[in-house]
């Protein structure tokens, strides 16, 4: 899945072909809960129009965030409760992937920060983040 966006909109891509364009934070919202219903559980890809990324782990309780300004480093994931052991499993580009359980946070949470990226197309700020 390619992740270069050049056409001046935003996007939310999933699985390896799937691609909505992103008009609104209403229509953010709309796609993250239609998504949320597909199983399994998986990870969807915001790109802003500048290129940056924000991944999004959807069709569970919990979520796990990753954040890319550009295809070079730093690259940051969400941090959740530390103390959380163990992983949590996203299909990512149609491949079953394993997060951290420290990485995860709450999927209300993880849906406002998707909110505040496509409001700033920046990092968002209502998550803490760990450099990788």
């Amino acid at each position: 899945m390619s992740t270069q966006q050049s056409s001046g909109v935003w996007s939310l891509h999933y699985g390896m072909d799937g691609r909505e364009p992103i008009a609104s934070a209403n229509d953010l919202r709309a796609a993250l809960e239609h998504l949320s219903k597909r199983r399994p559980p998986h990870a969807v890809v915001l790109i802003s129009p500048t290129g940056k990324t924000l991944v999004v782990g959807v069709g569970r309780k919990r979520s796990v965030l990753l954040f890319q300004a550009s295809s070079d480093p730093p690259y940051f994931h969400s941090v959740g409760d530390r103390l959380r052991r163990g992983a949590i499993l996203f299909d990512y580009a149609d491949q079953e992937t394993e997060f951290a359980q420290a990485a995860a946070v709450p999927i209300e949470a993880a849906f406002r920060a998707a909110a505040e990226f496509f409001a700033t197309d920046e990092r968002p700020e209502s998550l803490e983040w760990e450099e990788d």
